[in-house]
């Protein structure tokens, strides 16, 4: 069903109001944010844990980073710890405890001095053992990294910093650093001595991730720091002790000004909705079975001229985000009706209620078993045009009760 909604017409005014005030309520419930994007060390192993397991996002402005105090059998110092600080110094970390006894100094990684990553080089070594239990016991340890950044200050040349171990070759080869042999290269050599050294036992190899990360964005006039909302990180355990061999940056940028512009101009509001007027002359009862890790969907909202698009994260009630909702960029998995059913099974609810007969339904009940649809609305800027913005909410129900079909493009506005 199509029902549209112009500037001339008498609701006009309280709906737009009511679905920019709605949409700016469910923005700030999620933080300020859309679309949180990981960005990766290394391409693998998948990230499976969140620093941060609140569904509100932070905003991280310094990252530490602490690596074993004493050589592992391949003689390096892993990473052990990570930490994530805001501006006021909340900090959260994650991995062996501090008291650990063989836990170095956490190294700073200042976030607010950079405009730009350029990239990620990651080192990590691995047994040259073609024996399954050595490697899997050793693992692949992340034993240092470079991040090549531009700094905030405009004009200054790009800048690598390291971080790793105040010890060991990588040290060593921040130490023979010059104008003539960069850090990069003198890291290179240092671990090609040290691959040749140790040819039959342990090696050292590298990996680049060069996407870059903007952290300084650009917006009209406007310059957005990116916010870094939570991180990401995988860790094993060795022979005796747990290491972190990935870490992924999770960012979004600020939606809030970007919802406030969606109204300037705004000539006409279309919805697409995928209820229609019941065709059951009788009321019907309906049971629908829910489980106890339902989440709220995202409410997206996409441009059509450029395919951009964010979105306003669904949570939790019990605001604990779990992988496989807000933040899980790192991994995806698909499990089959029955295999759903046996992860649930025992915190399974029913819900019995009456669809009157005189309510809107989803298009083809009572014969569709499947509720959870989304009604589309477009925001147009031109008499008798095309939206230029299409914003996508799930309703997740059988039925609306609704007066007319504007009192029903009303009611949708609830669901956000």
């Amino acid at each position: 069903m199509r029902v549209t909604i112009k500037s001339t017409d008498q609701q006009f005014q309280a709906i737009s109001d009511q679905l920019q005030t709605n949409l700016s309520v469910r923005l700030q419930n999620a933080g300020d944010v859309g679309n949180p994007e990981p960005y990766d060390l290394l391409s693998s192993p998948g990230c499976a844990e969140l620093l941060a397991l609140d569904s509100y996002p932070q905003d991280f402005t310094v990252l530490g980073f602490a690596f074993k105090d004493s050589k592992d059998p391949a003689g390096q110092y892993p990473l052990r710890r990570i930490l994530a600080c805001t501006e006021s110094n909340a900090c959260i970390s994650a991995g062996c405890d501090l008291s650990a006894g063989d836990v170095g100094q956490q190294v700073a990684v200042d976030l607010t001095a950079m405009s730009q990553i350029a990239k990620i080089t990651t080192y990590y070594c691995q047994t040259a053992s073609i024996d399954s239990k050595d490697t899997k016991r050793y693992g692949k340890r992340l034993v240092a990294f470079v991040i090549s950044y531009l700094p905030a200050i405009q004009g200054n040349p790009q800048t690598d910093q390291l971080v790793a171990a105040p010890v060991g070759l990588f040290e060593t080869a921040k130490n023979n650093v010059t104008q003539q042999l960069p850090l990069l290269d003198s890291i290179k050599r240092e671990v090609d001595l040290y691959n040749q050294r140790n040819a039959n036992s342990y090696q050292i190899f590298s990996q680049v991730n060069d996407t870059g990360l903007k952290l300084l964005v650009t917006a009209g006039q406007d310059t957005i720091r990116r916010t870094i909302v939570n991180l990401a990180y995988n860790q094993f355990t060795g022979k005796s002790r747990t290491y972190i061999n990935n870490v992924s940056i999770i960012s979004a940028i600020p939606k809030t000004a970007e919802v406030a512009n969606l109204f300037q101009g705004l000539k006409e509001i279309r919805f697409d909705i995928p209820f229609v007027k019941n065709p059951l002359t009788f009321d019907t009862n309906l049971s629908l079975e829910r489980s106890a890790s339902d989440t709220a969907g995202s409410v997206t909202i996409y441009q059509n001229s450029s395919m951009h698009s964010f979105k306003i994260p669904s949570y939790k009630i019990a605001g604990v985000v779990d992988i496989g909702s807000m933040y899980s960029y790192s991994r995806g998995t698909t499990t089959t009706d029955q295999k759903q059913s046996s992860e649930t099974e025992g915190y399974k609810n029913t819900i019995g209620f009456t669809v009157p007969a005189n309510s809107y339904v989803v298009r083809g009940y009572p014969q569709t078993q499947k509720y959870d649809v989304a009604t589309v609305i477009g925001l147009i800027y031109t008499d008798n045009g095309d939206p230029k913005f299409e914003i996508s909410v799930p309703s997740g129900t059988p039925c609306v009760v609704a007066t007319n079909d504007n009192a029903l493009a009303a009611a949708i506005l609830g669901f956000i």
